[in-house]
């Protein structure tokens, strides 16, 4: 725990009573320690949160126009939305820990692959993202992500079990 608190990871939040003997100490999560980048990218426009280590969302930004197509172009616009995004707040690149990116259609989520969107590029879009904004990038499939979301953090947390339905473009 020392480490974590010298490493700025964790806060001595002091001591606390306990039902016996000495006083145990507490600590917490510092929530300026880490940052993480969502990134949702729809068929009009996207969507970014960037959220620090505690879970809660700094900054947030919905409906970013964005077309997006199967080009380079379309690509370019993509990563330019999010460095414009990130270039608005005043949060280190190197505090970013990572980014996840929410895509619709098939992904390989080991490899970083999407199926159907940016499919043209060399390797794979997570590996092609991560060039271009310089953090740690995974893929996920949207409605995937919507579920983990609804379940981790949303109306149906802690629920066992869950059903999601996705109705939008592509059903």
């Amino acid at each position: 725990m020392n480490s974590l608190v010298r490493e700025g990871m964790m806060v001595d939040e002091g001591k606390v009573d306990s039902t016996g003997g000495r006083k145990a100490s507490a600590f917490g999560l510092n929530p300026g320690a880490a940052y993480f980048l969502g990134v949702e990218i729809r068929k009009g426009y996207m969507n970014i949160s960037l959220m620090d280590f505690a879970k809660s969302i700094q900054h947030q930004q919905a409906h970013i126009p964005f077309q997006l197509e199967n080009t380079a172009a379309s690509f370019a616009a993509f990563i330019r939305g999010i460095k414009q995004f990130l270039s608005q707040h005043t949060i280190s690149l190197n505090s970013i820990k990572h980014c996840e990116v929410a895509v619709s259609g098939r992904i390989n989520q080991r490899t970083g692959q999407s199926f159907n969107t940016f499919n043209f590029l060399e390797g794979s879009l997570a590996q092609s993202i991560e060039q271009e904004i310089s953090i740690p990038t995974n893929l996920e499939n949207n409605a995937r992500a919507m579920a983990w979301a609804k379940v981790n953090a949303g109306e149906n947390q802690g629920e066992k079990n869950t059903l999601l339905l996705n109705l939008d473009h592509g059903i």
